[in-house]
């Protein structure tokens, strides 16, 4: 049955709290971009992986619009907001945080498939460990194997050096039995936030219009005293980039939200050399997929990807505009 004010998704039927009701455990938000191909599955696990703990769940859609009108017809406990057009993932995610009523916010991107259980071990571990304010689950491959978006490092010049060596790359095992492990930061695609922690850090910088907002954000609260964790036992299938991952422009946004970080955090000695050696990086990445292009159809979609920020890095190393939105 749950707990007073669950919001059920799925199975046989639905019922949810009204906005007069018992606020929920956690709000789970949700930002769409022409996700329908993997918004069924994202929002049926839902309710499997809050195992019981009260939640809502919020939706928005920054492209297409059918992905609202699906869930108004097939799952109306949903709280679909309208559209407001392409506004970016770190605004969305504001607005979607300012209607929701739980102690907790629960990020997730609609490309997943939380497995069961694996938002109830994010709460759980937040009771355990109220040092937190911050966790992330462990995200996983069809094989099962741990993203290297699982846990994330603040850039640092010797840390990108380092990773121009391919074996510097590798994903480091995680223990799916292990505690909370202390990290710098965690994926915006399946984080956990305390509520209050959000409203004092005021939630997203919205200038990121995507990608690196979660690093901006964890570092933002490590600086307020606020600690980032790892939870390897709550596990999230993630098809990264829905399908998508070399796309040109997807990447060129990608570098884009990079270089603000470095910009908006680091001096300007350091954040330049950062810029360089993550220029370096396309570069050495451009090589080595041109290589294996001929004989590789994702190897040559990853060519033409690194590509256009390897050789045209002006697209990029301005970052986003201070003003916020995608620059042009």
């Amino acid at each position: 049955t749950g707990a007073a004010g669950a919001v059920y998704l799925g199975g046989g039927g639905q019922r949810g709290a009204s906005a007069a009701g018992p606020a929920p455990e956690v709000s789970v938000l949700v930002v769409g971009y022409n996700s329908m191909d993997h918004l069924p599955a994202a929002i049926a696990a839902i309710a499997p992986a809050c195992a019981g703990h009260a939640f809502e769940v919020h939706f928005i859609e920054n492209g297409e619009a059918a992905s609202g009108a699906w869930l108004a017809a097939q799952h109306p406990a949903v709280i679909v907001h309208p559209p407001r057009g392409n506004i970016g993932f770190a605004a969305a995610c504001n607005l979607l945080a300012e209607a929701a009523r739980g102690r907790w916010l629960l990020l997730l991107n609609p490309d997943t498939r939380a497995q069961p259980g694996a938002i109830a071990a994010l709460l759980e571990a937040a009771a355990a460990e109220p040092g937190y304010a911050i966790l992330g689950g462990a995200a996983i491959d069809p094989a099962g194997r741990a993203l290297a978006s699982s846990r994330l490092a603040f850039p640092t010049p010797a840390r990108l050096a380092r990773a121009l060596l391919p074996a510097a790359r590798a994903c480091p095992p995680v223990d799916p039995g292990a505690g909370v492990i202390p990290v710098d930061a965690v994926s915006g695609g399946f984080m956990l936030i305390a509520r209050d922690a959000w409203q004092a850090l005021g939630g997203f910088d919205p200038r990121f219009f995507l990608y690196a907002e979660e690093l901006d954000l964890c570092r933002r609260a490590a600086a307020g005293g606020w600690r980032t964790g790892l939870v390897p036992g709550a596990r999230i299938f993630h098809d990264v980039g829905s399908g998508a991952p070399r796309s040109p422009a997807r990447l060129v946004l990608q570098m884009r939200g990079i270089a603000t970080y470095y910009r908006k955090h680091l001096n300007v000695l350091e954040a330049r050399l950062c810029l360089l050696l993550h220029w370096l990086g396309c570069i050495e990445r451009l090589a080595v997929a041109g290589l294996r292009a001929p004989f590789d159809r994702r190897q040559a979609m990853a060519a033409r990807a690194f590509a256009r920020v390897a050789l045209c890095p002006q697209r990029w190393v301005g970052g986003y505009p201070a003003s916020g939105g995608r620059a042009p």
